[in-house]
């Protein structure tokens, strides 16, 4: 079972996202989306909620 920042950096990976791509999934900045996918900062409810929707998964995935 993925970590919630493993999980993101693999489908980051996966779908050849950068991180600006995921800083607009997470409705946030660019500096802050480099932070969660470097393991700096965790992913809170309200990333995993909108990390959710745009990959088309249950947001609890991320907050493993």
């Amino acid at each position: 079972n993925l970590k919630a920042g493993e999980l993101l950096r693999h489908l980051a990976e996966e779908n050849q996202l950068s991180g600006v791509a995921i800083a607009r999934a997470l409705g946030k900045s660019d500096q802050l989306a480099r932070l969660i996918l470097r393991g700096k900062r965790s992913i809170t409810a309200e990333h995993a909620i909108n990390l959710g929707k745009y990959f088309g998964i249950r947001p609890d995935a991320f907050l493993a």
